[in-house]
């Protein structure tokens, strides 16, 4: 077992802040993560899982408590140097340069609005063991991080990764259900889900549901798509939901479905009709040369 000391980049905090506003957005970033993995290897049948494990309450039978979640992937895996790395360079990632979904590599830091402890078992090769990279929550006040070569609790010879959030913080499990998890991925990850880029499951008994690509919710008030000219073209959805609801978001994609920001960030949407939590919206960047985003938000505040 070594210790390593987290390095982070400037601003880690706050960009995290900004991309996890809800439980479920924690446990995207986990599920961001598995998607890049399997993304960077190339492979077709990629496979990212979702398991919510629980633990029944004593004296009442048929009842249970959310304890752990598992997020399993067959991606490119990491070996314990990469690891090391990885914990060194927080907010400096490999991943901006690739221009994957990943927050920076931030998303590793989003496991203690969920959850106690964060492991991750990884293995870069089939029939090499894992290694496991462990942080806990009271460990990231001194920036401390833990690889473990050889688990005994968590380990496998597969290539890919398994990330163990366990002992779920009680005011977060009744917001983590089955049902919930599956509608929310199914529309943050409906691009990717679309395309077959990947499969994805989720289960909280011994029989997994398969998470289809999910439309927005309410009634489309409105969608078009625009040229950008030069810089190529976008579209634009807009939905009225029935009653107001507390997840609702305008949103910006790029390429991909990637979420860039929350439209609602901005000052100009900082205002009604756009903060009653009755309309979602996206805009997604379509072919350009610039990069995602930049010429879209321009389009949209000048609209408003």
């Amino acid at each position: 077992m070594s210790t390593v000391i987290l390095q982070t980049g400037p601003g880690v905090f706050e960009v995290l802040a900004s991309v996890c506003r809800s439980h479920q957005e924690a446990v995207k970033q986990f599920v961001e993560n598995s998607a890049d993995a399997i993304q960077q290897l190339c492979i077709e049948e990629g496979r990212i899982s979702i398991q919510l494990q629980y633990e029944s309450v004593v004296g009442e039978p048929g009842t249970g408590v959310l304890k752990n979640i598992v997020v399993s992937d067959n991606g490119i895996g990491m070996s314990r140097e990469k690891m090391k790395f990885v914990l060194e360079h927080i907010g400096d990632s490999e991943k901006v340069q690739l221009a994957l979904r990943g927050e920076k590599g931030i998303g590793i830091l989003a496991f203690p609005l969920i959850a106690d402890e964060l492991h991750i078992a990884s293995s870069p090769h089939d029939g090499t063991p894992s290694s496991c990279l462990v942080l806990k929550r009271p460990w990231l006040k001194t920036g401390q991080a833990k690889i473990v070569e050889q688990c005994a609790r968590h380990t496998h010879s597969q290539r890919g990764a398994v990330v163990y959030l366990e002992n779920i913080l009680p005011e977060a499990a009744d917001k983590l259900t089955k049902d919930r998890l599956k509608e929310y991925l199914g529309r943050e990850f409906a691009s990717d889900l679309r395309q077959g880029l990947y499969a994805m499951s989720i289960s909280d008994d011994d029989i997994p549901d398969t998470v289809p690509p999910q439309r927005y919710r309410g009634v489309k008030a409105m969608a078009s798509i625009i040229s950008l000219g030069r810089l190529g073209s976008a579209s634009i959805e807009l939905h009225v939901l029935p009653w107001e609801m507390a997840d609702a978001t305008i949103s910006l994609y790029g390429r991909g479905g990637v979420r860039i920001c929350f439209l609602t960030d901005m000052d100009e949407f900082k205002a009604l009709p756009w903060t009653d939590k009755r309309i979602e919206a996206h805009r997604r960047q379509g072919s350009s040369r610039a990069r995602p985003g930049l010429s879209s938000i321009r389009y949209r505040t000048a609209q408003t």
